[in-house]
């Protein structure tokens, strides 16, 4: 079990910029290792994916994600 879940409430940091995003988790994955370095770094550990609220979708890996208490 995942201390993040679906329809929680996420604040996260994006590389290269460091600014704030806020989202909702749609979907927590389990890691899949991979030996492709074409594959998404994120893909090789627990990541979600959130619904970020000024528009798309980030996959962020789970120990980068903090919940929004309230």
């Amino acid at each position: 079990m995942h201390p993040i879940s679906a329809g929680e409430r996420v604040e996260f940091r994006l590389w290269p910029n460091d600014q704030p995003y806020i989202g909702t988790v749609a979907e927590v994955r389990e890691a899949v290792p991979q030996a492709d370095p074409r594959i998404r770094r994120v893909d090789n550990e627990a990541h979600a994916l959130v619904d970020v609220d000024t528009g798309g979708q980030a996959a962020v890996a789970l120990s980068e994600l903090r919940k929004i208490e309230g």
